[in-house]
């Protein structure tokens, strides 16, 4: 399973407010492939996406993708 445009939409309906432009880019940059041989579970992907969205808010996630 990969973050498609509804998973976010529901995710930010949520979270009741629309995520910032920067979070989004790195959500769908990270989250919208497969991690190859893998495969996201429902599961897995919206805990590591809940994980990532409240990091985000504490700031403690850095947005650019690839510095993690």
């Amino acid at each position: 399973m990969i973050l498609t445009k509804a998973v976010l939409e529901g995710l930010q309906k949520a979270y009741r407010k629309e995520f910032p432009r920067e979070l989004t880019h790195y959500l769908k940059m990270t989250y919208g492939e497969e991690p190859y041989p893998y495969e996201y579970s429902e599961q897995d992907l919206y805990t590591q996406i809940q994980r990532d969205i409240n990091a985000y808010y504490a700031g403690k996630l850095t947005t650019t993708v690839g510095e993690r």
